[in-house]
């Protein structure tokens, strides 16, 4: 095979994954959010939300319960995960939900008995992470079981009993949480950063600020994928440059 042939056949290869790597960043650039509503009704409704109005488009809108205390998604699977909290009129119960998000069909609906008041995915491990209570002033950092519910301990003594905000970085296993912490003669915050892997504290400070909402913003894989693609497509011009200096030199 001609050197020129070669040098064909990479250019075709590289410029075929360059621009299927363009395509996929193009497809994967509009974004979907999606969210939960009530009216104090008893029920709530799950469905999208248009980021310039704020109004939510019904894909399910008989989830049972009423005030929601923790959600969190995975973009993989689009599953959509909360906690609610339903009023039977004689209790006030929790519930632990899966929801597809393509249809809004329910794959988990189960009664919550641990009080869960925060909920983390990690996408890269496919666990579901998550902070309860029981209201004796201390908190329980676990895994949960996305079939019952259920939360196994990883750290049983987190100080601090109501929940903020949560967020967690699937790069480092870091799980970011605000708690508050009620000492008898005064009620404080507490922020915290836990290892997710063993439950260990990272930071355990008194807040002063009264955070109310944290998230973890990491380096975005399609920022990335742009660069991946300009160094291929480059590259590209690169190879064309050579073939055409080989082709001077030939003749």
């Amino acid at each position: 095979m001609k050197q020129s042939q070669v040098l064909n056949m990479i250019i075709a290869i590289i410029s075929f994954f360059a621009f299927s790597c363009l395509f996929v960043l193009s497809s994967a650039s509009a974004g979907v959010l999606y969210g939960i509503s009530n009216n104090g009704s008893g029920t709530s409704v799950f469905g999208t939300i248009n980021t310039s109005t704020g109004v939510l488009t019904s894909i399910n809108s008989a989830l049972t319960g009423d005030a929601l205390f923790a959600s969190t998604y995975d973009p993989a699977t689009n599953l959509y995960y909360a906690v609610l909290e339903e009023d039977t009129g004689s209790t006030i119960d929790q519930r632990f939900m899966v929801i597809n998000a393509s249809d809004g069909s329910l794959i988990t609906d189960v009664k919550d008995p641990q009080r869960l008041r925060s909920i983390e995915y990690d996408p890269t491990s496919g666990i579901l992470y998550g902070i309860t209570n029981d209201g004796s002033g201390t908190s329980v950092f676990g895994t949960i079981n996305t079939s019952t519910g259920v939360l196994t301990s990883i750290n049983s003594a987190l100080t601090g009993d109501a929940l903020f905000a949560s967020t967690y970085d699937p790069a480092t296993n870091l799980y970011y949480a605000v708690l508050e912490e009620d000492t008898g003669s005064t009620i404080d915050q507490r922020f915290m950063v836990i290892n997710a892997s063993d439950g260990s504290l990272i930071t355990d400070v008194k807040d002063p600020q009264r955070l109310r909402s944290i998230e973890l913003v990491s380096v975005p894989l399609p920022s990335t994928g742009w660069l991946f693609t300009a160094g291929m497509l480059s590259l590209v011009r690169v190879i064309k440059r050579k073939k055409v200096v080989l082709g001077s030199t030939n003749c």
